[in-house]
This record gives structure tokens, C-alpha cells and sequence, in this order.
């Protein structure tokens, strides 16, 4: 049998839920703060309180927030974020324990030969000459001397030829050892060249970067 539930009736229930509602608006702002604190206990103990800015939303945030049932002002963001982040540090920006040490230790270990260093070629450099380009580079910015600058050298171990790159100007070659040294880049489409390096492929080649 179907019973109709008559206006007043119903009328009268939606009432009396409403009425429960308002009497308890607690219930679910407490229940959130207790989810909170066992959380952020939780976290504590487990030692896993990290900075919400190197990790998911997901795993960083508290059930709750830093006011249980309200929006985050930005105050409490602020004030949550300068909390989490005096405690830790970006991952892989923290050296270990006696790095430093160790480091030195490795130095001091490298293979060493003698032998002293002198100057090659007509030293200092006179930058400042009218005759050179002075549309860039040290020309314009009061230099006068100067010394020349290699950013990479080459060799090829089955000859006597030896490879070096000038940091304006281009590529040069030796066939006696360094004795004397002849310019092979000119008809690069710049002289400005930042690495090289020699390969036996194809009878052998020499690979050059610009720029």
C-alpha cells in the first residue's frame, strides 16, 4: 500500500532537520581540526614534515588548513610557508659531512709534472691601435695590454700535428711540434671558436665549435 506523506508533515520534517543543522554548525569545523592535529602529529613523529614547495599538494598538505573550516588568508600562508621552510632546505643543496674534506684530500692526490710556463709570441698585445675593428670587443673598452687567450687544443696522436683554438681567432695549426704555427679557419664563416676536437674518422677530422 502507498501512503502519501501529507505537506504539513513533510513541511515539519524539513524543519526540524534545518534546526539540527544550525544547532551543530561545530560538528564538522571540530571533526576537521581533529583530523588536522592527528595529522600534523602523524607527520611529526614520522619525521616526513617537508616543505609543501618541493613536493605534490597532495603530500604536503594538512587536512585542514592553518583555520579548520575557513579559507587560508594570506597571512596564514605566509605564516605556515616561513614555518615548514626554516626547517628545511631544497633537496641536493645539502652537502654531506666531510665533503669539503674530502674534496681537498682528492687534490692533493692528482698526478703532477714538473715544468714551468713562458710567455710565446710578441707580448703584450697592443688593443687599443687605431688600425684594429673597434666595433666590439676590448678595442672599446679601454684594454691596451693584452694577451692572447686558447679556449681548447688538439692533437693528433699518430703525427706531429697540433691543433689550437684562439678565442677570436680561429684555428691554428703545427706540423713541427709548436715550432711555428699557421692559420687554418680563415674561411670559417667566423673566427670565434669555443672547442675542439680531433678524430680519426675518415683518415681524420677535426671537429670545430663556434660561437
Amino acid at each position: 500500500m502507498v501512503h502519501k506523506l501529507r505537506l504539513p508533515a513533510l513541511a515539519a520534517l524539513l524543519i526540524l532537520v534545518a534546526a539540527v543543522a544550525v544547532a551543530r554548525p561545530w560538528s564538522g569545523e571540530h571533526r576537521a581540526a581533529a583530523q588536522c592535529r592527528e595529522h600534523e602529529a602523524q607527520q611529526e613523529h614520522e619525521g616526513r614534515s617537508v616543505n609543501p614547495m618541493y613536493v605534490g599538494p597532495r603530500a604536503a598538505e594538512s587536512p585542514c588548513g592553518d583555520r579548520p573550516g575557513h579559507p587560508e588568508s594570506f597571512a596564514d600562508l605566509a605564516r605556515a610557508n616561513s614555518a615548514r621552510a626554516a626547517r628545511t632546505v631544497a633537496p641536493g643543496t645539502r652537502l654531506k659531512p666531510g665533503a669539503f674534506r674530502a674534496a681537498v684530500a682528492q687534490r692533493a692526490d692528482l698526478p703532477r709534472i714538473g715544468g714551468t710556463w713562458t710567455p710565446y709570441g710578441n707580448t703584450p698585445l697592443i688593443g687599443d691601435r687605431t688600425e684594429y675593428d673597434t666595433t666590439n670587443g676590448s678595442t672599446r673598452e679601454g684594454l691596451a695590454d693584452l694577451s692572447g687567450r686558447v679556449t681548447s687544443f688538439a692533437a693528433d696522436p699518430g703525427g706531429d700535428h697540433i691543433f689550437a683554438a684562439a678565442s677570436n681567432g680561429g684555428i691554428w695549426m703545427s706540423t713541427n711540434r709548436g715550432d711555428s704555427w699557421t692559420s687554418i679557419g680563415d674561411s670559417l664563416p667566423t673566427q670565434v671558436v669555443s672547442g675542439m676536437v680531433w678524430t680519426p674518422a675518415d683518415g681524420g677530422t677535426l671537429i670545430v665549435l663556434t660561437g
